[in-house]
């Protein structure tokens, strides 16, 4: 069902801007630039299609083991370290992807619930483009979409890219697969949003060292 994926290395430049306002629009960046130490960085082309499945666990899956998830803590943590990234913990209620998204979007996680309301509008005015990419009726997929406590996934995460008009950057826990780039359909000199992804539970917002303003994100823009 998924269209095959091809990846390229690449470095990615981030910067920072500070909105807050949920109803003005996406604005271009400033700051600096984040760039990797080595070649762990690969980019994920979506021109033909949705990302791989970049999801968290559902609630019916069995929770990974401590010591897993400790592995994958180590994992990201490390590659964290080397692009000078640290991790702004967003709330763990089922909404945690999309509180990611709006602390990098709003610079407020509280926001999620507008992140997740405009992601569920965009996906059901565009069932022709995703409802290939689900598995179990679209029109059911965005009802559960609009659910507070719904996990958000692949999908999710492209109709955010392409709604909002960003780039996302997923630094992730996985052994092989670190880093993971979803792009809208015209994305030169768009905006990057960084999040981390560990042990297919839980997002979280990404911040540069540099920025000490706990309730500031990387990237602040809508």
């Amino acid at each position: 069902m998924y269209t095959s994926m091809s990846w390229t290395t690449t470095t990615t430049t981030t910067t920072r801007t500070t909105k807050k306002s949920e109803n003005e629009s996406p604005v271009g960046l400033r700051g600096g630039e984040i760039a990797p130490t080595n070649a762990l960085e690969r980019r994920l082309s979506s021109d033909h299609g949705l990302p791989e499945r970049v999801s968290p666990r559902t609630f019916e899956a069995p929770p990974p083991e401590a010591k897993v998830v400790e592995d994958h803590r180590t994992r990201l943590r490390r590659r964290l370290e080397e692009l000078n990234l640290r991790e702004f913990e967003v709330r763990g209620d089922g909404a945690c992807q999309f509180r990611a998204l709006a602390h990098q979007l709003y610079g407020d996680e509280e926001l999620h619930g507008t992140v997740r309301s405009r992601i569920a509008t965009y996906l059901e005015e565009h069932a022709d483009k995703y409802g290939p990419f689900v598995d179990d009726g679209f029109e059911r997929f965005v009802e559960r979409m609009r659910r507070p406590e719904e996990w958000g996934d692949h999908v999710t995460l492209q109709a955010a890219a392409d709604h909002f008009g960003v780039r996302v950057c997923l630094v992730t826990s996985y052994e092989t697969r670190a880093f993971v780039h979803v792009v809208p359909p015209q994305e030169e000199g768009v905006p990057t949003v960084w999040l981390s992804f560990w042990a297919e539970v839980h997002y979280n917002s990404l911040l540069s060292y540099e920025d000490h303003r706990l309730s500031s994100a990387v990237l602040l823009l809508v």
